[in-house]
């Protein structure tokens, strides 16, 4: 009969992990408001609690998901999800890849969103997670006749990868 102990120490790449996907994650959604000419302010005068709240669930593995909705949550114009994916490697591996001509690439491929469209972050969450201040519970916006299309990797790191989807209406 054999024992075999195994033991990974994480916090140090996970840490990483988390700060570098946060600015990704930030990133896409201020190029993609940017480049549909809407106001940065809402985004700018939340930049501290997104980041807080971005950082602090990605290095507890808790963030699932994150949404940038356009428009009204029950009858929204477009979703961009950034979807989360986990992974523990077994390797102290730091590698951080996003892929900035594919979020342009990816951004030509997102409709014209009304000027003067309102829009919002929400996360979506799994387990015990961190409160984090200036974050409040909502409904996501409802998902019901929207086309879907992923658009591929946005970035990894050595703990977790990200992937966008955009869902818009089909006129």
């Amino acid at each position: 009969m054999s024992t075999s102990t195994r033991m990974r120490t994480s916090t140090s790449t996970r840490t990483q992990t988390a700060v570098y996907l946060t600015d990704v994650i930030t990133g896409a959604f201020s190029q993609i408001v940017a480049s549909l000419g809407l106001s940065a302010g809402h985004l700018q005068n939340n930049w501290t609690t997104i980041e807080t709240g971005l950082m602090t669930w990605i290095e507890e593995g808790t963030l699932t998901k994150v949404s940038l909705e356009f428009g009204d949550s029950s009858n929204p114009v477009a979703i961009v999800e950034i979807p989360l994916q986990y992974r523990y490697s077994g390797t102290g591996d730091a590698e951080f890849v996003a892929n900035r001509a594919r979020l342009a690439r990816q951004m030509a491929k997102i409709q014209q969103i009304p000027v003067g469209t309102n829009y919002r972050v929400v996360v979506n969450r799994s387990g015990h997670y961190t409160d984090v201040p200036g974050w409040h519970a909502t409904t996501a916006a409802s998902r019901d006749g929207l086309t879907s299309y992923n658009l591929g990797s946005l970035g990894y790191g050595p703990d977790a990868s990200l992937s966008m989807n955009y869902l818009y209406r089909s006129t």
